[in-house]
């Protein structure tokens, strides 16, 4: 099986031509779901997951609480699971009932389709010690690098440090994803 993190970049034709996505591939899109709406090889794809984040610095109202909630709403038939998680700054008391409580309002609460990242040890377990918090596609990688099994493969797509370097440190993800790369732990397309 393979893993396709498809990363919200605008400049992703090439690779999107060249991408081979077979029936049980799980393709995960983050936040504003970029390549769902441009590319019909995404949007026609059968096992599709989208990550969301929960933003540390918003309150009300919820639709920008969460980062890609107002498209998840929008294709939410069309989605086979949505993984929601929350900015590694704002870990501290969250729990999975207080998140499935606020998403419940939204009508988004599916306990087959819905998954929680309620984790604050991705940080730790890479030893970032950086600034600002990590990449929704850092924590995807770290996420589906534990569910690999033997035959498996992620695949990243887009993934660069050009997008959404104000809130996270791209010289050490930058890094990390090299040191990844030389170890063959992911392919690139």
């Amino acid at each position: 099986m393979k893993y396709i993190l498809i990363a919200n970049n605008p400049n992703i034709n090439d690779e999107i031509e060249k991408l081979v996505i077979d029936e049980q591939d799980e393709v995960v899109l983050f936040n504003l779901m970029v390549p769902y709406y441009k590319y019909e090889k995404v949007r026609n794809c059968k096992n599709l997951t989208v990550m969301i984040r929960k933003r540390g610095d918003r309150v009300e109202p919820l639709d920008t609480v969460y980062a890609g909630l107002i498209e998840v709403k929008q294709e939410y038939d069309k989605i086979n699971r949505i993984i929601v998680h929350h900015n590694p700054a704002c870990y501290e008391g969250v729990t999975k009932d207080a998140t499935i409580a606020s998403l419940s309002v939204y009508g988004l609460y599916d306990s087959d389709k819905v998954q929680y990242i309620i984790d604050n040890n991705f940080k730790k377990e890479i030893a970032f010690d950086g600034k600002g918090s990590l990449s929704s596609g850092l924590i995807a990688y770290l996420h589906y690098k534990k569910k690999l099994k033997e035959g498996d493969k992620i695949i990243l797509v887009g993934f660069t440090n050009k997008i959404a370097t104000a809130y996270h440190d791209k010289d050490f993800e930058t890094l990390y994803f090299k040191k990844e790369y030389d170890l063959k732990m992911y392919e690139k397309v």
